[in-house]
């Protein structure tokens, strides 16, 4: 169990780390609001993330009852949901930096955001569902459980660093960063779909 607990902080990490358009959104509202925006923001996106892991735990628990090949059939359709949007944001890395201008509550929707996205819930799911050594529900929470503990850390200190960075952050920076996230989203991607 403890040995599924440190794959998932190592889980977390490289999923978490490229930002797709939430981290973007985190990054420019603590741009643009300061280090105790970007930090009560940040804590928002990681306490949507433990609920979306305990929700795809659950489903992955019924599913599998109900079906064995659910689980793989679920992990290809985050698969190919994660290369979309990494084909996405490199595509139209501007369009998502967008989302921050004009929030007025940035912590509640950054929330909203990332616990009423299906990608979220199917890339949850993904990454579970990718690790065979996570065959049973308690070992599927110490997975999920580490997953948690790498956004606990790493989102708050996201939006920390942003707003500490302030304006050095431009436009040409955060469209860089942005494409290079889809890049890793797509390789990611790749990974759960080859199983």
């Amino acid at each position: 169990m403890f040995m599924l607990l440190l794959l998932g902080l190592g889980l977390g990490a490289i999923t978490l780390v490229p930002p797709g358009p939430v981290s973007v959104t985190l990054v420019q509202v603590a741009v643009r609001r300061g280090r105790s925006v970007g930090f009560r923001s940040g804590a928002a996106i990681a306490s949507a993330d433990l609920i979306t892991g305990v929700l795809a735990i659950a489903i992955l628990g019924i599913g599998t009852a109900a079906l064995p090949s659910v689980a793989a059939s679920m992990s290809v359709v985050a698969a190919a949901a994660m290369m979309v949007m990494g084909g996405l944001l490199i595509a139209r890395p501007v369009g998502f930096g967008g989302l921050a201008v004009g929030l007025e509550r940035p912590a509640r929707t950054l929330f909203a955001l990332t616990a009423l996205n299906p990608l979220t819930l199917l890339s949850w799911m993904a990454i579970i569902a990718a690790v065979p050594a996570a065959n049973t529900t308690p070992r599927q929470a110490a997975l999920a459980a580490g997953v948690t503990v790498a956004s606990y850390s790493w989102h708050p200190f996201l939006g920390l660093v942003a707003g500490r960075a302030g304006q050095r952050i431009n436009a040409s920076t955060t469209v860089r960063v942005t494409r290079a996230s889809g890049v890793v989203l797509i390789l990611l991607g790749s990974i759960f779909a080859l199983g």
